[in-house]
């Protein structure tokens, strides 16, 4: 209704929440394909301005692993070793471990069906239709379905739900199930 919407977006920050433009919370599965292998996993992506944490999980579950970072410093824990691994390179250390690569400092702003605005990029399609595709980086990502934002006060009313991101050596498919972008506030 009108009023619980209201409430939300009128009273959120009063009750430990806030809407940003920098946060999200996402869960879904990916599906990737390189050169070297494939993999479907099953992930939590929680972005905080820079930081981000991403939990992975093989979807039959004998696999998971933690990445926690920034723009200069990625950790990744891994359930089959005792100690973290540390890298300041996020996209070489996930192409060790995973076999795969996926661009984690531009899919922060992909992910929410947006071009990395410190990169150049171009864009093709009709956003307003919803079917469109960014180029950037040597990536091509195509949007192909979307999810109503629920609510919509930072200007996402829909949210990607579906979307391919390919280079030249990899193809990912990313299928998002949970939309969340109301920051806990500390």
């Amino acid at each position: 209704s009108i009023y619980a919407l209201l409430f939300i977006v009128l009273l959120a920050p009063c009750i430990g929440l806030s809407r940003t433009a920098g946060y999200f919370n996402v869960k879904g599965k990916l599906s990737a394909i390189s050169a070297v292998g494939s993999a479907v996993l099953n992930f939590t992506w929680v972005q905080d301005q820079d930081d981000y944490k991403i939990l992975i999980n093989h979807f039959l579950g004998s696999f998971s692993a933690r990445i926690e970072g920034n723009q200069s410093f990625v950790t990744l824990w891994l359930s089959n070793q005792k100690e973290p691994i540390y890298s300041t390179r996020p996209n070489e250390l996930i192409q060790k471990y995973f076999g795969f690569t996926l661009p984690i400092l531009s899919m922060k702003h992909w992910i929410r069906g947006e071009a990395n605005p410190s990169m150049p990029w171009s864009f093709e399609g009709e956003r307003n239709r919803r079917q469109y595709s960014i180029e950037q980086s040597n990536w091509s990502i195509k949007y192909l379905v979307y999810m109503k934002n629920l609510p919509s006060d930072i200007g996402l009313d829909l949210v990607p739900k579906k979307f391919t991101i390919q280079s030249e050596n990899t193809k990912i498919k990313m299928f998002i199930k949970y939309w969340n972008l109301t920051a806990p506030v500390n």
